[in-house]
Formats: structure tokens, sequence, C-alpha cells
């Protein structure tokens, strides 16, 4: 059988089980739309997704670097998706990285690398990281994080204890705040400088049916924006939320934790249709 050295990045949602116990079909679309950015930083980073099943995501990379990088990423991402949404609607992820050698068997990978990094998963902090001594230690200081050391773990079904650390981000960086008192909500104290909020896009022609095109094209708008590496968006449920609010552009970005915010307008014209955006630094 063949046999690689690979690192293995392992995610799952908190609380899953109660989330799809309190609203199904809810969970599930939420999972599919948080899921769809988590897939698209693995395959940034050059990764490739093995193993699926309900809310967990295995992946592999060649680089241990490159595995911490898209889970630092899409866990930020997570943070602002989350952020200003009620607690019941809110998904928080922990990520577990390993290395080490793996079996192939056709499009699966098998080994103690594998167990190790789901195993590192659940000791990790909800909205954080958990990496082993091995990944850590060839990550080193090529990432803006740092580490905090989580002792020898007893991992489950492991028969050797596997030294791990907690991934810290950096002064300047998006710091992952945990409250175990008030449930699982993530709040972002920092905004990144390419943090973006779009607004619902104004209806301003006399056709009410424009209302669904506009709503429509801001969301398509957050899931173009959200594929770049470096873009920050955050979720239409917390954008749209101030389609009637008087605030100003410097609160709602404040209210937000954005930098930037994009709004616009749609205007029909007969067989035409006029849209106008307008880019706006908070």
């Amino acid at each position: 059988m063949e046999r690689k050295l690979s690192t293995i990045l392992a995610a799952d949602v908190v609380g899953f089980s109660k989330m799809m116990a309190a609203d199904e079909e809810g969970t599930l679309e939420i999972l599919k739309n948080r899921r769809f950015v988590i897939d698209n930083s693995i395959k940034e980073q050059g990764g490739k997704i093995f193993g699926s099943a309900g809310d967990s995501v295995i992946a592999e990379f060649d680089s241990p670097v490159k595995a911490t990088e898209c889970g630092v990423q899409f866990q930020s991402k997570m943070q602002a998706l989350n952020d200003n949404i009620a607690e019941g609607q809110q998904m928080i992820f922990r990520v577990g990285i390993h290395i080490g050698d793996v079996m192939v068997a056709e499009d699966n990978l098998f080994g103690d690398a594998v167990n190790i990094a789901a195993r590192l998963e659940a000791e990790a902090k909800p909205g954080g990281l958990c990496l082993s001594k091995t990944v850590v230690d060839i990550v080193g200081g090529k990432l803006k994080v740092s580490f905090e050391d989580a002792g020898e773990l007893e991992l489950k079904n492991i028969d050797h204890p596997v030294q791990a650390f907690f991934v810290v981000p950096s002064k300047g960086a998006t710091r992952w705040v945990h409250d175990n008192t008030e449930g699982p909500k993530v709040k972002i104290q920092k905004a990144e400088p390419g943090s973006l909020a779009v607004m619902l896009f104004k209806n301003l022609s006399k056709d009410e049916e424009q209302d669904y095109f506009c709503e429509g094209f801001s969301e398509d708008l957050i899931s173009v924006l959200s594929q770049f590496r470096k873009l920050v968006v955050i979720s239409g449920n917390a954008s749209f939320s101030y389609r009637d609010s008087n605030k100003n552009p410097k609160e709602i970005g404040e209210d937000l934790g954005v930098r930037y915010m994009l709004e616009g307008s749609v205007r029909k014209l007969g067989p035409k249709m006029r849209i106008s955006s307008n880019l706006i630094f908070t």
C-alpha cells in the first residue's frame, strides 16, 4: 500500500448536534454557507478534502505552513460571519493539525496522522486551532501567530501522549475571543484591513419585484467576494439588518467590525438595468 508524509487538518462544528435538534433545516443551510468558505480556503492553500461527513472536514496539505495558514484564514472568516448574528445561528469550528505518515487507499487516507489531527481538533478551543509540536516546530515564525503550550495531551485511542499547542494570533491581528459563561459567541475585537460589509442594494425603481433581485444580487456579491483569500466578508444576515438604519457608515462599520462598506442601488429602465455601487472607508 502506498504511503506518504502529509499534513492533516481536521475541523468540525462546536455543538452541532444541539443546533440540529433546535433547527435542522436552518442549521444545514448555515453549514452549507460555511462549507463554501472553508472549502475555498482549503483549495486556495493547495489542500485537498478527502473526508467529509456531517459537520466534519478532513483535508491534506503538502505543507504544514499552508495547512496552518488555511486554518487561521477560515477561522478568521468564521468570526466575521458570526459577528452580530443571533447566538442560535452562530456556527463555531474547532481545528486540529498534525503531520505524519499516512496510507493511501484510492481517494482516502488512513493512519495515526489522521487520527491524531482529529483528536487534536477535539482539544482545540472553540473558534481556535490546536497543533501538534511536530507542526509547530516546522511552522515556527513563518506566520503572524504565536503559540500557547497545551502540554502533553492523552488523546483517545492514541497510545502515546502528544505535545500540543494552541494558536494565538499575534498583536495587530484579529483576536479570537470565547466566553464559556455566555455560550458559543465569537467576536472580532479589531477590524481587519481587508474586512468588508456588503449592504443590501436599494431598489430605485417602482417595480417591487426588483426587491428580490436586489437581495439576490447582494447575496451573490457576498459569495463571490468571499472567495478572495485576503478579504473577510461578513454575512448578509449581519449587514442586511441595517437596511432601514439611520446610522452613518462609520457607526455601522464600528458595529460590524469592518473597514469597508459596499453599498449600491439598482434601477430598472424598461428592458435595461442600471446598477451603481460605492465603496466606503469606515
